[in-house]
């Protein structure tokens, strides 16, 4: 490449990138972009910091035993399709974890999802509900999508 046109392309790059500083976006549109997202008990989404509770939760040894005893009561095969040996299985709560876990915090309502996370992490693993195999099915990757996603 000769040397004019290789300065020409750097300097047009420069420019171009220069043109972007100090530049403002619109309110809402830096709320999309997450600039001014409010954190914790000020986004609207808050639940009182029940989410990496339900993590902790989730990542028990239980719950991974659970997890096999629904895939050997299905037998390792998707309910709906019928298939075993094709894509990862999943297994699904028919209840849905999170309204589980709300039981669980209006039951154990002296304790907070904040402060007393692993004492309630303690109490998760005696609770019957979490590892109730009944309220599990095996789905395929794709028949877990079309439960969730289905517009039907």
């Amino acid at each position: 490449m000769p040397r004019g046109v290789y300065f020409r392309t750097e300097t047009w790059k420069i420019s171009q990138r220069m043109g972007k500083i100090g530049r403002h976006f619109s309110p809402s549109t830096e709320f999309k972009k997450g600039v001014h997202v409010p954190r914790g008990e000020d986004n609207p989404n808050w639940r009182g910091g029940v989410a990496p509770l339900e993590s902790m939760i989730r990542g028990l040894e239980e719950n991974k035993q659970w997890k096999i005893s629904v895939y050997k009561k299905d037998n390792f095969t998707c309910i709906m399709c019928g298939k075993s040996d094709s894509g990862r299985l999943i297994a699904h709560h028919i209840k849905k974890f999170s309204k589980i876990v709300k039981e669980f915090l209006e039951l154990y309502n002296q304790f907070s999802p904040i402060e007393d996370k692993e004492i309630l992490v303690r109490l998760a693993t005696k609770y019957y509900p979490f590892c109730d195999v009944k309220n599990g099915n095996t789905f395929c990757e794709e028949c877990h999508k079309e439960t969730h996603f289905s517009r039907g």
